[in-house]
């Protein structure tokens, strides 16, 4: 018999509390990405994909918002995290220098 596990894991919530604010582009781009990070350009915008864990997110706008993603990998183009985050600083007037500490 299949098991349903229904319980989210540990520090998961849904939906978010109500005093939740989506940290800014700036805060987010001064934590360094996971090693399973993929960095693509899909139309302009920005994207990071997580193919390990299907997941994918656009920063081309605040907040960073979840896509598919398939978009990027299929019709995007892979760029390194340098070039991404220069696109992610330009698109978001963020000063070279901040958001990496």
């Amino acid at each position: 018999m299949a098991v349903i596990i229904s319980d989210p894991e540990p520090g998961f919530r849904l939906p978010p509390p109500a005093d939740f604010v989506q940290p800014s582009i700036r805060q987010q781009l001064s934590k360094p990405f996971t090693d399973d990070a993929c960095f693509y350009v899909l139309n302009g915008r920005p994207c990071v994909v997580y193919p390990d864990c299907d997941y994918a997110e656009d920063w081309s706008a605040y907040p960073v918002r979840e896509i598919h993603p398939l978009g990027p990998i299929i019709d995007g183009q892979e760029v390194t995290e340098t070039e991404f985050r220069q696109l992610v600083r330009a698109m978001h007037a963020i000063a070279r220098g901040e958001g990496r500490r």
